[in-house]
């Protein structure tokens, strides 16, 4: 007797996690789940078919498995993992390998030549997505804790309170979706991914500036919201500091996206140009054939072969 009213309670202790487990995962880890996997594909350039004129609908039949499974299983994976105590360090390495690998499956490109090229670009858009949740949580749960008393591990173990205080950061998360959604326009340039990774160096770079800034951002929001630094300064000192934390990434990224965008956009200029005086060059030819211009021929093909000799050379420094 003794026996079945222990395994009872075991069984109502594994119920009471389970509960929380799927509570969590549909009301606060799928919103944020979403938005990364929405975010992601859309920076990709997965959705730019809504710019085209006859497009009559932003999500079709194939999208919903690829937005869907990697959003709904990685919610439910990392909720099994917290609630049951597991190393976040294996927790995180996990959930990244399945979250894109489901990523890669449902998208079908695993048998694609330029599958790791796909991925590249996906873990970057992935990234700088992250960045945009850990931003909007910085700018409005330290306010919260302070403000309350609450600690984030008791937010985080009353799921109802969890979801509640999540609304205004899903908010601003989902406002950045609807906004790019309403004028069907990606969020980042497609020139601009396909810039950082064609070239390994501004692919390194790029990585390096966004993991740098990731942990700059982990760093100060493990010791301003897990260990509440700022509870016993002044709220302008607070203000500051949130206010700097937040905006370090956010200059940091842009210029690095700036320079990448006004590079790419320089040596297009460059090319255009370059495409431009050969284009020139065939006029000019026909109107001296049609004017048959033969005396001078010899100097104009000199002059001819001078600039095709100069526009040969910028296309190749642009290699």
């Amino acid at each position: 007797m003794q026996g079945a009213l222990s395994m009872g309670e075991i069984l109502w202790a594994q119920w009471d996690t389970i509960q929380k487990i799927i509570l969590n995962t549909i009301l606060v880890s799928i919103p944020e789940e979403l938005f990364l996997t929405m975010f992601t594909l859309i920076a990709m350039g997965e959705f730019d078919y809504w710019c085209e004129e006859e497009c009559k609908k932003l999500i079709n039949p194939w999208d919903y498995s690829r937005i869907l499974v990697p959003t709904i299983v990685i919610s439910l994976l990392l909720n099994i993992f917290r609630y049951y105590n597991i190393n976040n360090l294996i927790n995180n390495i996990i959930s990244f390998i399945v979250y894109f690998a489901l990523l890669a499956i449902t998208n079908e490109i695993l048998h694609e030549p330029k599958a790791f090229r796909w991925m590249l670009k996906a873990i970057l858009c992935f990234l700088l997505g992250f960045i945009i949740v850990g931003l909007s949580e910085m700018i409005y749960i330290p306010f919260v804790l302070y403000s309350t008393g609450l600690s984030i591990k008791e937010i985080n173990n009353t799921v109802l309170i969890n979801f509640f205080v999540s609304i205004p950061i899903r908010i601003i998360q989902y406002s950045i979706l609807i906004f790019n959604i309403v004028r069907k326009r990606t969020i980042l340039r497609g020139n601009i991914i396909k810039q950082i990774t064609s070239s390994p160096l501004i692919t390194t770079i790029t990585f390096t500036t966004i993991i740098l800034n990731l942990l700059f951002l982990s760093t100060m929001y493990n010791a301003i919201i897990n260990h509440e630094l700022l509870h016993k300064t002044s709220l302008l000192m607070k203000l500051t500091i949130i206010v700097g934390v937040i905006l370090v990434p956010i200059i940091n990224i842009s210029s690095l996206m700036w320079g990448i965008y006004h590079t790419a956009n320089h040596a297009a200029k460059k090319k255009k140009n370059a495409s431009d005086t050969l284009f020139n060059l065939v006029d000019n030819i026909k109107i001296y054939m049609n004017n048959r211009e033969y005396d001078n021929i010899a100097w104009k093909l000199n002059e001819i072969s001078t600039v095709i000799e100069n526009v040969s050379k910028e296309l190749y420094e642009q290699k």
